[in-house]
């Protein structure tokens, strides 16, 4: 038989999700109570630009890019407390704290490491409806970078 039973594995249960914020959490924190049809998502960047001039000639060039990344909680979740004691340092500050963070992808065999991080979008509560629906987190990334584990 070739290949193994983790060569084929794609589930996202067993991914380890941490972040650190100059400060307030120097120590990694794990992120735990994930929604559970949407964990994380990053947008994809724009890292090239392209043109073609008029006779026909290509011209290509790097860019710089940012990462968007939304991170989907439960309501009940504990790590909703890291994004709300951020949320309060930085306005009772009126400054902004860097954030580090590290993706473990176990089924992937792949570990993300991401720096300059910035929250950009914070909801104070999740929507209450039926039951309290999911909390939404976004987090911008000046640096992100993938390697194989």
């Amino acid at each position: 038989m070739s290949g193994s039973v983790q060569s084929y594995n794609i589930t996202s249960a067993n991914v380890s999700f941490f972040l650190s914020i100059f400060l307030l959490y120097p120590t990694p924190q794990q992120i735990q109570g994930f929604a559970p049809d949407q964990m994380f998502e990053t947008e994809a960047a724009d890292v090239a630009e392209v043109m073609m001039g008029a006779d026909g000639q290509v011209a290509t060039g790097w860019v710089p890019n940012l990462f968007k990344e939304t991170i989907t909680l439960l309501a009940s979740s504990p790590s909703c407390k890291i994004f709300d004691t951020l949320y309060a340092a930085q306005s009772a500050t009126r400054s902004i704290y860097p954030i580090t963070g590290t993706l473990y992808l176990g089924g992937l065999q792949s570990k993300v490491s991401r720096q300059n991080g910035t929250m950009t979008r914070y909801a104070p509560y999740a929507p209450a409806k039926k039951v309290f629906e999911y909390r939404t987190f976004e987090i911008t990334w000046g640096t992100s970078s993938s390697a194989v584990i």
